[in-house]
């Protein structure tokens, strides 16, 4: 079914997640990975006081590029332990969603697994959400990963899990409403 599958790797602990996701599903499917990372746009300064170099467009990209292969390197020796082939790709855009659909285009990726901080609305309001963009721009499906706290067992390891109490069936639940109006029609008589 896919064929390749666009991974989205950046400098945060979500991307884990969906590097993690992307390579069990492209070890199902055989599949090719393509590591995505999108540069962070170059912000103009506003400002009359002359700019150290740190605040050029050069040196912003030379750093996010080195940052960048960083990550990339990460993902990719990843991906070659579990025997993947992956390819890794870095473009800059002043949109990264846009960014990252264009990039799943060219590559001609059946899938995009990103990674969320699983922000509430207001902090997308605030903050951006390159995720629910990217949901709206993609021609692929968009597989969203999440940071889990869950701990999953080994392999062999033995799960127990605990007891849950049983379902009231729904007589009993009536009737169990029940008492508990004339207890409550008892207590207001009796005050």
């Amino acid at each position: 079914m896919h064929k390749r599958i666009l991974i989205v790797v950046d400098d945060t602990e979500v991307t884990r997640p969906a590097i993690a996701e992307g390579l069990g599903i492209a070890k199902i499917y055989d599949a090719e990975v393509v590591f995505y990372y999108a540069l962070p746009p170059y912000v103009i300064p506003v400002t009359e006081m002359p700019l150290p170099d740190s605040w050029m467009p050069d040196f912003h990209y030379e750093s996010a590029r080195n940052v960048a292969s960083k990550q990339l390197a990460v993902a990719a020796s990843l991906a070659k332990k579990a025997g993947i082939g992956s390819v890794e790709v870095v473009s800059a855009g002043n949109d990264a969603a846009e960014s990252i659909s264009n990039a799943a285009l060219a590559r001609r990726c059946d899938l995009i697994v990103i990674g969320s901080h699983g922000r509430t609305a207001l902090q997308r309001l605030l903050f951006g959400s390159v995720v629910t963009k990217l949901i709206t721009l993609s021609p692929v499906p968009v597989l969203v990963c999440k940071k889990s706290n869950r701990i999953r067992p080994q392999a062999g390891a033995v799960v127990v899990k605990p007891k849950r109490p049983l379902p009231v069936l729904p007589a009993k639940a009536a009737l169990a409403r029940t008492q508990v109006k004339r207890r409550a029609k008892k207590a207001v008589a009796s005050a």
